[in-house]
């Protein structure tokens, strides 16, 4: 997995994250389509979690205005990622998102891109006994027509 950020942070926060600067990706357009993506879902999930619209103080992003989060909020917050699903499919690549809890209103959400073999275990996106099943099943018929072309010369 690697993460993706509109702006590569700096070496402290690197730091902080336990990953390498090779781990992330700049990928401004994805990072803020996720985001946007992020608000719209999360600010619809806060309508029917809450039933009216969200906190009393209307935030849209959890963690990101300085307010401690109530034990509701955190309940409503593991509910929405419970809720999403494991992958996105975005341009190409497949993505996942989780909410920054200590993130700020710039950087909301910690975006990971996972490579098809990361998801699906095998590099072709199938996985490996279906593929080598799929070659012995192909041989066995060649196979199956070649003896049955040599009976029937065989019987004539």
């Amino acid at each position: 997995m690697m993460r993706v950020v509109d702006i590569l942070p700096g070496k402290a926060e690197i730091a902080a994250t336990g990953l390498a600067e090779r781990n992330f990706i700049v990928d401004r357009d994805a990072y803020r389509h996720f985001v946007e993506r992020y608000r719209r879902e999360f600010v619809d999930f806060k309508r029917s979690f809450y039933g009216n619209g969200g906190t009393a103080d209307g935030a849209t992003d959890p963690g990101c205005n300085g307010r401690t989060l109530t034990a509701l909020d955190e309940a409503c917050i593991e509910a929405f990622e419970r809720s999403r699903p494991p992958f996105y499919y975005h341009l190409g690549s497949l993505y996942r998102y989780r909410i920054d809890r200590p993130g700020t209103n710039d950087r909301p959400i910690l975006l990971e891109r996972a490579e098809r073999s990361e998801v699906s275990g095998s590099v072709a996106g199938i996985p490996v006994f279906s593929e080598h099943r799929g070659l012995l099943i192909r041989f066995c018929l060649w196979m199956e027509r070649k003896f049955q072309k040599r009976e029937q010369r065989g019987k004539s």
